[in-house]
């Protein structure tokens, strides 16, 4: 015979309460309670029910267990607390200092004005004269004055900025000769310098092998009885390009050994354009700003050549400088630009040419007749660094500022630069606020000869 099993439901910690009993027979589940809590009888109660029952159970003596541990009686629960605003509020006002007397009457007088357009300001400081207008008044001026004391000390900061960008406060002396000094170059990486003079000695310096004497690691002629007119690095710092007198340009490597020489023209042909090379001296030349083989040189027999390639020994491209009447001129300085789009060059009849790399080398793009004077040689010109503006240097003892937006008239002329020699160059700085160029030095004259006499007085 099958018994029903008898489980306890839920336990009432109150021992004055009944027990209640729970029946669960085996083939469905039936809660029995006592007749105390149900009024008598039996009742039928679900699975979910009986569950929620019993876990109701087990929280409540985890929760006696922990408050019989712990030794609290209100565990898990807090008795809101109730504060009196008007209490708060009179204490605050025994605590907080006395008004001013000054403050009192400026809240009056707020008071009584009806006026909203007033802007509301805090309490004046007692040593203030004249009120609120004085005081704005004062606040102006100060402001003002200041002003113009920043405008002149803005002035006055770029003024020692300017000399403080030049480091002039260290000079070292280096002898390259006796000769004058035509041509000098630096590597990008500022390590080595090279310089060559009117004495056909081109001489390589090194800052880091270089002790206290502050002499040349080597001397050398690259091109044997000629003077060197212009010295070029290569943007990789691998090469020099060497222009001298002669009618061939060379290319060395950083160490001074030759990797290639340009071929000689035949000066018997008339057009320019179908010979190998130049036919006459050198003037200028360069690297392109990012082509790593390719160079430009300019020449007296009137063209510009473009070179490509340290094997192929032929020009690229030959570009012809033209005079007022199409007739043939000489180009003394010759550049390309920073994105090398434009090879500009300055010519002996003072005129500024240039040609944009992506057209046929025909037609000029700008061309400006007599931007300095006629028969006095351009010995450089340069683009900025920001493209917009060009300068050109000049024998006729001048140095100008070209806007090649308006390209008519410079924009400043600098006046009483003499030169010497037609190698004279000019550069801009890395910002474009400074433009360096040369200046030689007049010659002195000799003082004649002075003839002293000295009297003998005999003895009597």
């Amino acid at each position: 015979m099958n018994r029903n099993k008898i489980s306890f439901g839920k336990i009432n910690l109150n021992p004055n309460k009944p027990a209640v009993a729970v029946e669960k027979p085996n083939d469905s589940e039936h809660v029995a309670t006592n007749s105390a809590v149900t009024g008598g009888g039996f009742k039928k109660m679900g699975k979910e029910q009986l569950i929620r029952q019993v876990e109701e159970v087990t929280d409540d003596m985890e929760s006696q267990h922990l408050k019989e541990v712990m030794g609290i009686s209100g565990f898990g629960r807090k008795a809101a607390k109730v504060f009196d605003i008007n209490e708060q509020i009179a204490k605050a006002r025994e605590v907080a200092p006395p008004k001013p007397r000054t403050e009192i009457e400026q809240e009056k007088t707020a008071g009584d004005d009806d006026s909203d357009d007033e802007p509301v300001f805090g309490p004046l400081p007692t040593d203030a004269v004249g009120g609120e207008k004085e005081l704005k008044r004062q606040l102006k001026k100060s402001n003002a004055d200041s002003d113009d004391d920043d405008d002149s000390e803005d002035e006055d900061d770029d003024d020692d900025k300017l000399e403080r960008k030049i480091p002039n406060t260290h000079e070292v002396q280096m002898q390259h000769g006796s000769r004058a000094v035509l041509a000098l170059a630096g590597d990008p990486a500022g390590a080595r310098l090279v310089s060559g003079s009117i004495d056909y000695d081109m001489c390589f310096w090194d800052f880091a092998g270089m002790d206290a004497a502050m002499r040349s690691f080597r001397t050398i002629q690259p091109c044997e009885n000629y003077p060197i007119r212009s010295l070029h690095y290569s943007v990789t710092g691998d090469m020099i390009l060497v222009v001298s007198g002669n009618s061939q340009a060379k290319i060395l490597d950083r160490d001074g050994f030759e990797k290639m020489e340009c071929v000689k023209g035949d000066q018997y042909i008339s057009d320019m354009a179908r010979t190998k090379g130049h036919t006459a001296q050198l003037t200028s030349g360069c690297w392109h700003p990012y082509t790593r083989e390719e160079f430009l040189t300019a020449a007296l027999d009137g063209t510009l050549r473009i070179w490509h390639g340290l094997k192929s020994k032929e020009q690229k491209n030959v570009i012809k400088t033209r005079a007022q009447g199409g007739l043939r001129t000489n180009a003394s300085a010759c550049t390309f630009n920073r994105d090398a789009t434009l090879i500009a060059s300055g010519c002996v009849d003072g005129s500024i040419q240039m040609w944009d790399t992506r057209k046929m080398f025909v037609n000029t793009t700008h061309c400006l007749r007599g931007a300095h004077q006629k028969g006095a040689e351009i010995s450089s010109i340069q683009f900025s660094y920001l493209g917009t503006q060009l300068a050109t240097r000049s024998n006729d003892e001048t140095m100008k500022l070209w806007d090649l937006r308006k390209f008519k008239d410079p924009l400043h002329t600098w006046t009483d630069l003499f030169s010497r020699y037609d190698t004279t160059d000019c550069c801009f700085s890395p910002d474009d606020r400074m433009l360096v160029t040369g200046e030689s030095l007049p010659k002195v004259p000799k003082k004649p000869n002075c003839i002293s006499i000295a009297h003998k007085h005999s003895k009597r």
